[in-house]
């Protein structure tokens, strides 16, 4: 398969990892002969192929290999956590693609592990004992501080993304604010089912998720205490495409990194992208495969219609890219992404079959096939095969609608190339062209070709062509023809 393989800097000691920095993450593309040095990103995308495999040791003892609850990068992209269902968090070396140390928890349990502004230090969610939020520092294993308060579990952590604030969302119906610098909450918001949260890029305001009341609410960071200054309907916005996870079933809410668009991902069969200024929805991510199994923040085993690992609970299986434009998601065979720029997008494919070979057998099968589906009403000569074949699909990211028309014909080529024209100067915003082609048939009226009559008796702009057989015919024809006449006149 073709690709662009990626060959990466070797890890160096200077790392934020080890307290020290280190110039930022060069990569290098390696193009094979026959493409071309520069690409569409989507382009190379759709070839992008894992380079690393990160693994920890094997589980001993026979015992099964656990699940991982949550991912989370620190904030030069060098260390990546997990958490992880046999109460340990494991961290791994981003570059050099090796498992780095191994943090116990047996005591408390854990999840949602994530990296503070120093990758040294996390914070992550009990699951024994108490509900209480545990800051310890990853080379030593040493607790720092307990964040208590929450008396039921917590089911989401957002970190701020320049201070040392972050917020938890319980299933005890309340939002804390917290600093790590400080055991005490700065702040509490009392609301119903608010199980996820996160910040916009700035850091300036917050996103509460509540699925049991079908709504999103943003508040100011600086004056959470007020009212929100947004609250977004989902249940208005996105019943026109999905139905069944309006009010639950949500498992990921995050802002992209322009700020301009929302995330909601749930459990069900697509995600939601929402406009975050209006909170009209910008498109629906359709999965392929359909619904996660894993329980959603805040659901009960019993609410998980006896799904596989239902106790299992999911912190999200979808994200953005670092540049925004993209959603990348995993399903249960792979990984698919989506681009949020784009609107209906049109793909055309033509080819061409060869003369001579395979390409001739099959087609010529092809089309005995097609024959026999629909026989022919005259006993004329069969039609040749067809040399060409042109190819469009149509993908409406909105709906998750894709359309796949196929043609052969030469004639209908010229007409779905010029609706598609007006359809791109339609979406590009400019005004419809339609000028050009009157003058262009005016012109072929005008002009017209050798052998060729406008006849009175039929429609407008209709020709007749004749060949110089049917020509010579009706001069030869009665009724006064052209020698006719010349004679007569010279007597």
């Amino acid at each position: 398969m073709a690709s662009t393989p990626m060959d990466l800097d070797h890890a160096d000691s200077a790392s934020p990892a080890n307290g020290t920095p280190s110039a930022s993450l060069h990569i290098t593309r390696t193009l094979a002969s026959n493409l071309p040095s520069t690409s569409a990103v989507p382009d190379v995308i759709s070839i992008f192929r894992p380079t690393k495999l990160f693994k920890r040791d094997e589980a001993k003892d026979g015992r099964p290999q656990p699940y991982i609850l949550s991912l989370d990068y620190d904030d030069p992209g060098e260390l990546l956590m997990t958490s992880e269902s046999d109460e340990a968090i494991q961290i791994y070396k981003v570059r050099e693609g090796r498992h780095d140390k191994q943090l116990l928890s047996k005591k408390y349990g854990v999840k949602l592990a994530k990296f503070t502004r120093n990758s040294s230090s996390i914070v992550y969610a009990s699951t024994k004992q108490n509900d209480a939020i545990r800051y310890l520092t990853t080379h030593d294993n040493a607790f720092i501080r307990y964040f208590e308060g929450h008396e039921s579990a917590v089911t989401n952590l957002a970190m701020h993304p320049g201070s040392d604030d972050f917020i938890s969302c319980s299933k005890d119906n309340t939002v804390r604010l917290w600093n790590t610098g400080t055991k005490n909450a700065t702040g509490i918001l009392h609301l119903n089912s608010p199980y996820l949260s996160a910040f916009d890029p700035s850091g300036q305001v917050f996103a509460i998720g509540s699925p049991s009341a079908g709504q999103v609410l943003i508040y100011d960071h600086r004056n959470f205490d007020k009212a929100p200054v947004s609250m977004f309907d989902i249940v208005e916005s996105c019943a026109s495409v999905d139905t069944d996870q309006l009010m639950k079933g949500w498992t990921k809410l995050e802002f992209s990194n322009d700020g301009r668009s929302i995330l909601l991902g749930t459990k069900g069969g697509g995600h939601f992208l929402l406009d975050s200024f209006e909170g009209r929805l910008k498109a629906y991510l359709r999965k392929p495969e359909g619904r996660t199994s894993r329980l959603a923040p805040g659901e009960e085993a019993a609410m998980n219609g006896g799904w596989n690992n239902a106790n299992v609970e999911s912190s999200g299986d979808c994200c953005f890219t670092p540049d925004g434009r993209f959603v990348i998601a995993g399903t249960k065979q792979g990984v698919v992404m989506w681009d949020t720029l784009a609107q209906t997008r049109i793909t055309t494919t033509y080819h061409l079959t060869d003369k001579t070979g395979s390409s001739r057998k099959r087609q010529k099968r092809r089309q005995q096939q097609l024959q026999q589906k629909q026989p022919q009403t005259t006993t004329t000569a069969s039609s040749a095969a067809p040399r060409a074949s042109l190819t469009i699909k149509t993908y409406d990211p909105h709906s998750g609608t894709c359309l796949k028309y196929r043609t052969t014909k030469a004639a209908e080529v010229s007409r779905l190339i010029l609706t598609l024209g007006q359809l791109g100067r339609k979406m590009a915003a400019l005004p419809a062209d339609t000028d050009a082609v009157m003058a262009d048939a005016a012109a072929a009226e005008e002009v017209g070709t050798p052998g060729a009559e406008k006849t009175e008796g039929g429609a407008k702009g209709q020709t007749q062509t004749q060949t110089p057989t049917q020509t010579q015919a009706q001069g030869q024809a009665g009724g006064g023809g052209g020698k006719g006449k010349k004679k007569r006149a010279k007597k």
